[in-house]
């Protein structure tokens, strides 16, 4: 269950599904005591790679290191790679700030990535062994991802989340892990 805190910082400028570069860019600059920095800390389970910097910079993307989130969140099993949504990774750094605040051990702590883009032949594999792979999954977009964040329980990253509304939000509590998608805002689990 979220707190009053909480439930205010999920109406920040991530709530709003159609959020972009664009329209941060558009808004006023920041004063003394705001920044319009982004960060992601991210660790692949799977490949053991890492990052952790800035992705936009006085509300710029900085293409080298999108290009090296790209790069970890590719499909792994095909080496393939694809362009995520900015939204997307906005979202995952919203989420992480909003953890961060819940407990000062995870400031540190990196989003570690289960799945992120999935190229089609990796998506059918998927769906025929296991249950609750979509045929047309938002992954295969680079519209999804699906984390989790040590030391922060799996409902608490769900409640998170499902509070941001930025689109597909789903709980999986025997595996512990959520999925975020840029897509309709609805949720499961």
């Amino acid at each position: 269950m979220l707190n009053r805190r909480q439930l205010l910082l999920s109406s920040s400028i991530l709530s709003i599904p159609s959020f972009s570069l664009a329209t941060l860019a558009d808004q006023t600059p920041p004063n003394d005591t705001q920044s319009n920095d982004v960060s992601l800390n991210l660790y692949n389970i799977h490949t053991g790679e890492r990052f952790n910097d800035l992705i936009i910079h006085n509300n710029e993307p900085i293409s080298e290191h999108l290009a090296k989130v790209h790069y970890l969140l590719r499909d792994f099993r095909q080496n393939e790679t694809e362009v995520m949504d900015i939204n997307l990774l906005m979202a995952l750094a919203q989420i992480k700030n909003q953890t961060n605040e819940l407990s000062q051990k995870t400031q540190s702590t990196p989003i570690q990535i289960i799945s992120g883009f999935r190229s089609y032949k990796t998506n059918e594999m998927l769906r025929n062994t296991s249950n609750g792979v979509a045929k047309k999954s938002h992954h295969m977009k680079g519209m999804a991802v699906d984390f989790r964040i040590e030391g922060i329980r799996t409902q608490t990253l769900f409640d998170i989340a499902t509070a941001n509304k930025i689109g597909g939000t789903g709980k999986y509590l025997s595996s512990g892990f959520i999925h975020l998608d840029t897509g309709r805002v609805r949720s499961w689990g």
